[in-house]
């Protein structure tokens, strides 16, 4: 009996040592993977590292600091003018706090990303991509590599075959629809989903001409969702427009 108990004991302990183990494994992968997500804005931005402008901006002597976005780095002229007025929107969206005046701004932040993110003649490699500061942080990293994979994937083989002065510019952009609306997020972990609401704009643009053979194969409309956060707007999702629906 004694031999029984002295066996049965070596087992528990066993197991409880195993148990140790896979909590301590357990909680430092957790950790990783925290420590991953919390640092993703630092090491995006580390690459795309874009400084605020030096010069004045059509009477704006100097960007508020309460602005989170700044003005690419070799900005277009479309750009600049898209920038004053993400300065305005932004500041009367702070002044009134109304609906209306959040969806203005969103749809200028949309604006902006458009721009900065398919212009690629200020671009000088592929991984100098546009437009992630809008993006909101919990998606920036899986934002870059798909970007990376995408529209930027042959940045790199345009400008060594083609030369920088090929890259195409964005030229004019139509916002065609801005609106509140709700997306909803399905929970893993509760049966339930949860509606968020966020602010959708759907866009198309045009590109100044180039000698890039394929130009007409970019894309050309798409549907962005914003979210307030904190007092400020986020893409947070950036989707095809429906088909069914046609803007004239």
């Amino acid at each position: 009996m004694n031999s029984f108990n002295k066996s049965f004991q070596k087992v528990l302990l066993l197991v409880s040592l195993l148990c140790v183990i896979v909590i301590l494994i357990g909680g430092f992968l957790i950790l990783r993977q925290f420590d991953f997500f919390r640092n993703a804005s630092t090491n995006v931005s580390d690459v795309i590292d874009v400084p605020r402008s030096d010069g004045e901006l059509d009477g704006i002597e100097q960007v508020p600091d309460d602005l989170i976005y700044t003005l690419p780095r070799g900005a277009t002229t479309l750009q600049l003018d898209l920038f004053q007025e993400l300065y305005h929107t932004h500041d009367q969206f702070n002044r009134t706090g109304s609906e209306e005046d959040l969806i203005n701004y969103a749809s200028v932040i949309a604006q902006n990303f458009i721009a900065d993110f398919f212009t690629l003649s200020n671009k000088s490699a592929r991984t100098d991509i546009g437009g992630i500061q809008f993006i909101v942080d919990d998606i920036l990293d899986a934002f870059y590599e798909y970007a990376l994979n995408t529209f930027y994937l042959h940045l790199n083989h345009h400008i060594n075959t083609f030369g920088s002065e090929s890259l195409p510019a964005v030229e004019t952009i139509r916002v065609l629809n801005a609106e509140t609306g709700f997306y909803a997020l399905s929970l893993q972990t509760y049966p339930w989903t949860e509606y968020i609401p966020i602010i959708i704009v759907d866009l198309e643009w045009t590109y100044q001409s180039t000698t890039l053979p394929y130009i007409g194969e970019f894309q050309t409309s798409v549907r962005v969702h914003l979210q307030e956060i904190n007092g400020e707007v986020r893409i947070i999702g950036i989707v095809e427009i429906p088909e069914q629906i046609e803007y004239q």
